[in-house]
């Protein structure tokens, strides 16, 4: 398992197809019960790297079903490469479960988390690393016991100045989880600080990761908790000798500002803050907001969108993308074609003025095998296409990689 080679699958580009605009293709159709197994039933957010490569997770990969950390290669024609790069064991010494996305170095280093197993039996921080013959290896830099390290890390990892930070979804001193730093030594290991225990106040189960600003400063959201009960958004930032402080920058009432919050936040070019809440709004279905930055360090909240469960989606999961323009993409799970529940959609919300306006760039379900219900949120090449992917749907209804082209 620890030197693994590359198992390789050339794949055919499928025709694009889509009853709003011929613009969506499945690159790829998770098929996990290939011999041996393979990736299957992806929920995470793709990254891209300098090559074009896209790098993702899976919580199954058929016969082990523990999980898999993939690349997609594009190859000539239009077609693409599946690699898988690691394929976790499970307990009691490796993790399972992957829930997040993963996030890159320089060196191409893949860093990530399992949200189950590992020798604490409570969730791993990896690291799959290329070697020079082609191989790759994976680490274990860090690993929760579910006491003041926390447990179950749902979100991924913030990379800042050659650090790493992430979250514990449970756990920690206040049992609300946990914020914690890995810092890189010169031996190659890592250290491991918890360097902040969530209270109620500032919001209980983080379940997304973390950004960070130019500052250092850390941002992310909680699926509950706060002062009104519907999750957070919240702050933490370093102080003077070595100590950080947090406060929530907005508590969430589940009502019209929407509630709980599973995925992360994304800048603009302003430094503002734009997120999604899986419930609530207007019509129940969930909302994409801003928290506008003020000049006395105070933030104010807007709901920018109320989705309303037809035709626009409904229940978005993942967190939002935005492009240059300002403009601000994502997906549902729900809603679309069907409306109740539906298959998910990919949606742009474009600033007009003060107000936004909705497009609903694809629904899914459009055909049979085209993908269904997207967890993880959509990732911009430098054409400009979109590629995410789907938990369901596709060849064997075991997910897809989806590319939009606008």
């Amino acid at each position: 398992m620890r030197n693994m080679k590359k198992l390789l699958f050339v794949l055919t580009l499928l025709m694009p197809c889509s009853v709003l605009a011929q613009t969506e293709s499945v690159i790829f159709n998770m098929l996990c019960n290939y011999p041996p197994p393979g990736p299957c039933n992806p929920q995470s957010d793709l990254i891209l790297d300098r090559a074009g490569n896209l790098y993702g997770t899976t919580d199954d990969s058929g016969g082990i079903s523990y999980g898999s950390v993939f690349q997609l290669e594009p190859a000539s024609g239009g077609s693409w490469t599946l690699n898988t790069l690691w394929l976790f064991g499970g307990p009691p010494h490796d993790g399972e479960l992957p829930a997040a996305g993963l996030t890159i170095d320089e060196k191409g280093n893949l860093y990530g988390t399992t949200s189950e197993s590992g020798p604490g039996n409570y969730g791993i921080v990896f690291e799959v690393s290329p070697q020079s013959d082609g191989q790759w290896t994976e680490s274990l830099p860090y690993y929760f016991d579910y006491g003041d390290s926390g447990g179950f890390p749902y979100g991924g990892l913030a990379l800042y100045k050659g650090a790493l930070y992430g979250t514990s979804t449970y756990g920690g001193a206040d049992g609300a989880g946990t914020v914690f730093m890995l810092s890189p030594s010169t031996r190659g290991d890592w250290t491991a600080t918890v360097i902040y225990n969530l209270t109620s106040s500032d919001g209980d189960e983080p379940k997304a990761s973390l950004i960070a600003d130019e500052g250092g400063n850390l941002y992310g959201t909680t699926a509950y908790g706060g002062a009104n009960g519907g999750g957070t958004v919240f702050e933490v930032s370093p102080s003077s000798g070595g100590s950080w402080n947090a406060r929530a920058l907005h508590a969430f009432t589940g009502g019209l500002d929407g509630g709980n919050l599973y995925g992360s936040l994304a800048f603009d070019k302003s430094r503002n803050l734009y997120g999604t809440t899986y419930g609530g709004g207007e019509f129940g279905y969930g909302t994409v907001f801003e928290l506008i930055r003020g000049s006395d360090s105070r933030w104010t909240s807007k709901t920018i969108y109320s989705f309303t469960g037809s035709s626009d989606g409904g229940y978005p999961y993942a967190g939002p993308t935005l492009d240059s323009a300002g403009n601000v993409y994502g997906t549902t799970v729900n809603g679309g074609i069907g409306f109740t529940p539906g298959y998910g959609t990919v949606f742009e919300l474009i600033p007009t003025g003060e107000n936004w306006t909705e497009k609903t760039v694809y629904q899914f379900g459009t055909n049979d095998s085209d993908g269904i219900n997207p967890y993880g949120s959509v990732v911009f090449d430098p054409a400009g296409n979109l590629y995410g992917t789907t938990y369901r749907g596709g060849t064997a209804n075991l997910g897809t990689v989806f590319k939009i082209v606008p």
